[in-house]
């Protein structure tokens, strides 16, 4: 997930947006 994370910052992907990535990754991952 910490790849993930990375990758979507690398991209320029405002906070919020990784914020609410993190949580739907999380959602699936549970």
């Amino acid at each position: 997930m910490l790849h993930y994370e990375v990758t979507l910052v690398m991209k320029g992907v405002p906070a919020r947006s990784c914020y609410l990535s993190n949580r739907i990754v999380g959602l699936h991952e549970s």
